[in-house]
């Protein structure tokens, strides 16, 4: 992918023989031929996908995604606004139902979806919603139906 920010070592053998690490910064265009393997924590697009981010499950809430796994499990009728993402940046919003009633979430500020989302009353259903940014608005690619 164009324009991604990757920090890493790289292994490198020196003249003398010794291997040692280095760090590796692109903050360019990056083509990889074979396999990429990385392990440890992962940056691109701002977001780290070392850890899940717990959203608001109530109300109007202002979302400034930090990781690629962004989790919900509504109380309440929700709006999740978003803050603009850098180009190329992708999210997973996964959404828990609790069952007590039906709730709908609207993909607000920012979001260009194909519509809300009722969570229905069955208790520990998964939906699960895949965003992607292009620097001034955040897409709706996909979305699941009650798993």
């Amino acid at each position: 992918m164009a324009n991604r920010y990757i920090e890493k070592y790289v292994q490198c053998v020196r003249m003398d023989g010794l291997k040692t690490k280095l760090p590796a910064v692109f903050s360019s265009n990056v083509t990889v031929t074979g396999t990429l393997t990385a392990s440890g924590t992962v940056v691109s697009g701002g977001l780290t996908n070392a850890a899940t981010q717990a959203l608001g499950t109530t109300g109007t809430i202002a979302v400034t995604p930090t990781s690629t796994i962004l989790t919900s499990t509504p109380t309440g009728n929700v709006t999740y606004n978003f803050a603009l993402g850098a180009i190329g940046a992708e999210v997973w919003i996964i959404v828990t139902t609790s069952g007590a009633s039906s709730y709908t979430i609207t993909l607000g500020t920012n979001v260009k979806s194909t519509g809300t989302l009722a969570t229905g009353t069955s208790t520990g259903k998964v939906f699960i919603v895949n965003l992607l940014s292009d620097g001034t608005s955040w897409y709706e690619v996909s979305r699941t139906t009650a798993m």
